[in-house]
C-alpha cells in the first residue's frame, strides 16, 4: 500500500514537472515570437506588474494600483489575454483592501470575460468568491449570496473541498445579514 502511494506520489511530481516544462517552453516560443518592441514592452508590463506586487504588500495600496494601470495599459497593447485578466483581478483586490468597493466590483467584473474565455473555472471561482466578498464588504448582500453562490458551484465541480467549506461558511454569514 504504501509503495502504491509513493508510486503516485514520484508520478504525480514527473507530471507536475512535464506540465511545468510545456508551459516554460510555449511562454519561450511566444516571446521568441514577438517583435522587439513587443519584447520590450512585455518586460516593462511585467516588471510594473511585479512592482504592484511588492508595493501592496508593503500596503502602499496607490502606488500599487497605478503601477498595476501601467502595467494593464502595457498587457493591452500586446492583447495579452489573461494577463489583462489577471491584472484587472490584482486592481480589484488592492482596492478592496483600499475599501473602493466600487472600483473593486469593476475590476472582478472586468477580469470574468478573459477567464470564462479560456475555461479557467479556477479562476473563474476565485474571482467570483473576490466579487461576492466585495459585495458584502459594500453591505450588498443580495449581489454577494449570488457570486458566493456562483463560486461555491464551481469550487464543488473542481473538488476543491477547501474553498467549498470556506465559501459555505461565507454564505451563512451572508444569509444571516439577509435576514436582518
Amino acid at each position: 500500500k504504501n509503495s502504491a502511494l509513493l508510486l503516485v506520489q514520484i508520478l504525480e511530481n514527473e507530471y507536475r514537472k512535464a506540465f511545468n516544462d510545456l508551459i516554460l517552453t510555449k511562454k519561450k516560443e511566444r516571446f521568441n515570437r514577438l517583435r522587439d518592441e513587443e519584447r520590450r514592452l512585455l518586460v516593462k508590463a511585467e516588471t510594473l506588474l511585479e512592482e504592484g506586487l511588492a508595493l501592496e504588500q508593503t500596503n502602499a495600496f496607490n502606488d500599487a494600483s497605478e503601477r498595476y494601470k501601467e502595467a494593464l495599459a502595457g498587457f493591452k497593447k500586446l492583447n495579452w489575454q489573461r494577463k489583462i485578466g489577471i491584472t484587472h483581478v490584482y486592481l480589484g483586490d488592492v482596492y478592496n483592501k483600499m475599501d473602493q468597493y466600487d472600483a473593486a466590483r469593476r475590476a472582478y467584473a472586468d477580469a470574468l470575460p478573459f477567464f470564462d474565455r479560456v475555461a479557467d473555472a479556477e479562476y473563474m471561482a476565485r474571482i467570483l468568491a473576490s466579487l461576492g466578498q466585495t459585495c458584502f464588504n459594500a453591505a450588498d448582500y443580495a449581489d454577494a449570496l449570488d457570486n458566493m453562490e456562483q463560486s461555491l458551484n464551481i469550487y464543488r465541480q473542481l473538488k476543491n473541498e477547501d474553498a467549498v467549506r470556506k465559501l459555505e461558511k461565507n454564505i451563512e454569514v451572508v444569509r444571516m445579514k439577509l435576514r436582518n
